[in-house]
């Protein structure tokens, strides 16, 4: 069975089987914006969060020495995610 096909049944099941008013719940992520880039010196990585109510938190932070600007990146998306724990 594909996955479409039980994530379909599971809906059903839980439509046919709820009693009372179903309330819709709408989620609203959060936003991460990241760039890393290294130089002959070290190298940094930039991340920006922003919430569901539009609050941004902006960090900078400096990375040992890596061989390429890909590696920073990586980086980046990494203490990105790291703040949002």
């Amino acid at each position: 069975m594909t996955k479409a096909v039980k994530g379909q049944a599971i809906a059903d099941f839980i439509t046919h089987h709820i009693e009372g008013e179903v309330t819709l719940l709408e989620l609203t992520p959060w936003a991460l914006f990241f760039d890393g880039s290294t130089y002959k010196q070290g190298g940094g990585v930039g991340t920006v969060l922003i919430s569901p109510q539009g609050i941004s938190f902006e960090y900078a932070i400096p990375i040992k020495l890596t061989s390429t600007n890909n590696q920073a990146q990586y980086e980046a998306i990494l203490i990105g995610v790291q703040h949002l724990h």
